[in-house]
């Protein structure tokens, strides 16, 4: 499958799990190549760029993760929201992630998990909730 981005980008994910790193990103940019529309690729990859230094090429796949969200309401969205949010923490941008749950919280208010989330962030960006 050389050629199509998912097998490649949970290739990806392997390689991260069992620390090699450098490899991951090999195959993660590889997949991003492919299909640069495809999220869990944009947030894998943000998450090994950030490991590696590379705050502001993750902080721009994280920011174009951001603006393209469309779904935030189902599981599978949100625990992606929560990864990249980690992300964003990790790049030193905690505004970002707060900016992110908001829109999160907004579509799912009752979902409390996130909403604690967004207390912590919103604090760590220097923000009062209201």
């Amino acid at each position: 499958a050389p050629n199509l981005a998912m097998p490649r980008a949970r290739l990806g994910m392997v390689l991260v799990a069992i620390g090699r790193s450098e490899q991951a990103r090999n195959e993660l940019e590889t997949a991003y190549a492919l299909d640069p529309n495809a999220q869990l690729v944009r947030v894998t990859l943000a998450g090994v760029l950030a490991s590696g230094g590379s705050t502001d090429s993750a902080l721009r796949l994280l920011r174009e993760e951001a603006s393209r969200r469309k779904d935030v309401r189902s599981e599978a969205a949100v625990a992606e929201i929560l990864r990249a949010c980690e992300c964003f923490v990790e790049c030193g941008a905690p505004t970002d992630a707060a900016d992110l749950l908001e829109r999160v919280v907004a579509e799912r208010p009752n979902d409390l998990a996130v909403a604690r989330r967004l207390m912590v962030l919103s604090f760590a960006a220097g923000r009062r909730r209201r």
